[in-house]
C-alpha cells in the first residue's frame, strides 16, 4: 500500500496505525483518511485478507472497538496469521482516557464516547454528536468536556424492519427518501413516517439541547444511516458537519493521545 497512513511510535518502535470499528453490519478500517468498509453481506474475509497482505511487511497496530463478538473473533483469527501485526482493544485505552470526562453519567457505550472524542477534531467543546446506525444516538459534550448524556432511539432501518416484520400486510415495501411529507400510497406513507419522523426527532433534540444550554452548539453527524436525513439537517443547522468516519477518528485520536 503506497498511500501514506497514520504512524505511531510505541517504546521506540514505529507502527502503522489502523482504527477498526466492528459493527452489526460491517467492519470498518481507517488510517489517515483512508477508509475501508467490509460488509458482512459480501465476501468480507477475502477482501480483508487482500488488504492485510498489502501491509505484510509493515509493523501494524490495529486498535479495535467492537459490538460484534463473533465477527471480532473472526477478524482476530485473520490478523493473528501475521507476526508483525499487533492488536489493541480500545476499551483498554478508554479505561485510562482523560479527553472526555464521563463521571456524570452511567453506561455510555464506546461508540458514543469515541464519537465525542472524534468530534473534538472538528469543533471545540461544547458540541453535539448524532450517530445514526442500528440505533440513533444524540450525545452532548459540555464546555468542560463532561459527557452529559443524550438520547438513544431505534435507527431508520431498525424502525422499518420492526414495522414490516410485525405487519403481515406490508410485505414488499421499500424504504425511500425521495418523497415529501404526504405519502399518496402505503410505501410513500411509511417512508415519510420513518424518514421525516427521524429528521423531526433529531431536530427536536438538537433544538432542545441548544435552547436549554443557551448556546448555538455545533453538530457532528455520522453513522451509516445518516444520509437519510443529512441533506435536511445540513440545510437546517449551522454549524454542522457530516463525518462518516467519526468513531474511527475518535479511536485514532484516543490512541495517539495515549501514546504521546
Amino acid at each position: 500500500m503506497e498511500t501514506q497512513l497514520d504512524m505511531i511510535s510505541i517504546d521506540g518502535r514505529v507502527f502503522t496505525l489502523f482504527a477498526i470499528d466492528i459493527g452489526n453490519s460491517a467492519i470498518k478500517l481507517y488510517s489517515k483518511g483512508v477508509y475501508f468498509h467490509f460488509s458482512y453481506k459480501l465476501e468480507w474475509q477475502a477482501s480483508l485478507k487482500q488488504l492485510l497482505s498489502s501491509l505484510d511487511k509493515q509493523h501494524t497496530l490495529f486498535v479495535i472497538s467492537s459490538v460484534n463478538p463473533e465477527k471480532e473473533a473472526d477478524l482476530q483469527k485473520i490478523i493473528s496469521l501475521y507476526s508483525n501485526f499487533t492488536i489493541l482493544q480500545v476499551k483498554t485505552l478508554i479505561q485510562n482516557q482523560k479527553i472526555v470526562n464521563t463521571e456524570k453519567i452511567q453506561g455510555i457505550g464506546n461508540d458514543r464516547l469515541l464519537g465525542l472524542i472524534g468530534g473534538l477534531n472538528y469543533f471545540d467543546a461544547p458540541l453535539i454528536t448524532v450517530d445514526m446506525g442500528t440505533a440513533t444516538t444524540v450525545n452532548y459534550l459540555d464546555e468542560n468536556k463532561f459527557a452529559q448524556g443524550g438520547a438513544i432511539l431505534p435507527g431508520v432501518f431498525t424502525q422499518f424492519r420492526s414495522l414490516i416484520e410485525h405487519t403481515s400486510a406490508l410485505k414488499g415495501i421499500k424504504l425511500t427518501n425521495d418523497i415529501g411529507t404526504i405519502g399518496t400510497n402505503t410505501n410513500q406513507a411509511i417512508s415519510s413516517g420513518i424518514v421525516n419522523g427521524m429528521y423531526g426527532t433529531v431536530s427536536y433534540f438538537i433544538n432542545t439541547i441548544r435552547t436549554e444550554t443557551k448556546q448555538n452548539l455545533p453538530v457532528i453527524l455520522t453513522g451509516g444511516n445518516s444520509n437519510w436525513i443529512s441533506e435536511k439537517l445540513l440545510s437546517t443547522f449551522q454549524p454542522i458537519k457530516q463525518v462518516p468516519t467519526l468513531v474511527l477518528e475518535g479511536i485514532t485520536f484516543l490512541t495517539k493521545t495515549h501514546f504521546s
